[in-house]
């Protein structure tokens, strides 16, 4: 007799299993099913989650495998870019897992793929074993853009990260320690930009984006005071001489509500500040953004850059990222 979808539901099993509990061949070669590994497969509309694949995958597939690089990367919740296609191995129930096994050789199959090297230290997550965070940062290190490694070192530091106390100079220690000089290096310049309080990818981008085309430093999270019967407000990125700032709520913070935004704006108006207000669609196509900054810096007599180095700054902006979109360029 068929066991009930009800029952198998969310299950990843062999397909001799499926076949004792009633299922024919055929159902296990229709759309009805999901291949995931060699022999295991999942019903495609009540499907296993990732972290049951990774636990049947190193408990059955490859005994003793850790988790890694990128696989390892979204058990954690380390914030990783949107891979390519071939990156994550689209067209599969889920990407590519990665597993590092000691004494094993680099093979791939369906659904996942053996690094050869050891695992490192290591934590668990969900019942999965993996490679640690500061070992994932080096595992990807090779492969990420420069700022996308930046904002992997932000993500696993940041207060309420699922493994605590992690910090910006552990993960250098920890290169430098057990991976190549080159990977050394990477980890080391990607924790020189690092900001522990950055709130998303997008405040990271923005502010590496305003270094790399020569604006001057912000003061954070200024406090302006209001005028006599109005309220004073923080301004996250300020620039005093030239009462300017820009407010980031909407790039991870705490976006306002355009009632409120409205009055905060009429507030910091009549105490003599404009603020920019970004927004993450500011990113794809940052030259106004930037040249509005400008134009307002400038009439501030605080310096700004010249035009040619802003366009030269926003060229190179996806050669840094790939947080703004898949592309092939690298730096």
């Amino acid at each position: 007799m068929v066991d009930s979808d009800g029952a198998a539901g969310g299950r990843l099993l062999h397909r001799d299993e499926w076949l004792r509990r009633g299922f024919h061949p055929r159902q296990l070669s229709s759309a009805r099913f999901l291949r995931v590994f060699p022999g295991y497969r999942m019903l495609a509309d009540s499907p296993a989650t990732f972290s049951e694949a990774c636990r049947l995958l190193q408990r059955e597939i490859v005994p003793g495998a850790v988790i890694s690089h990128e696989s390892a990367g979204a058990l954690l919740r380390i914030v990783l870019p949107p891979c390519s296609s071939a990156a994550c191995g689209a067209g599969g129930p889920f990407p590519t897992l990665h597993v590092v096994r000691p004494r094993s050789r680099a093979r791939s199959a369906t659904g996942y793929r053996v690094h050869a090297g050891r695992s490192s230290c290591t934590v668990e997550v969900e019942g999965v074993v993996v490679s640690h965070p500061y070992a994932v940062l080096c595992q990807l290190a090779p492969e990420l853009r420069p700022w996308d490694l930046t904002i992997a070192v932000e993500s696993i530091v940041r207060p309420g990260f699922v493994v605590p106390d992690l910090t910006v100079e552990g993960a250098v220690a920890h290169a430098w320690e057990c991976a190549s000089g080159d990977v050394g290096r990477s980890v080391s310049a990607a924790a020189r930009r690092a900001r522990r309080d950055a709130a998303s990818p997008e405040e990271t981008i923005l502010r590496l984006l305003l270094v790399a085309a020569g604006f001057p430093e912000a003061r954070r999270n200024l406090v302006v005071e209001g005028t006599v019967g109005a309220p004073s407000h923080s301004i996250t990125w300020a620039w005093p001489s030239a009462r300017v700032g820009l407010d980031l709520a909407a790039l991870g913070r705490d976006p306002l509500s355009p009632s409120a935004a409205g009055r905060r704006a009429v507030d910091l108006a009549q105490a003599g500040w404009w603020e920019l207000r970004p927004v993450p669609a500011d990113l794809e196509d940052p030259l106004l953004l930037l040249l509005q900054l400008r134009f307002l810096l400038g009439r501030g007599n605080e310096g700004a850059p010249a035009v040619a180095r802003i366009r030269t700054a926003i060229s190179a902006l996806r050669r840094r990222t790939a947080h703004l979109g898949v592309s092939t360029a690298r730096e």
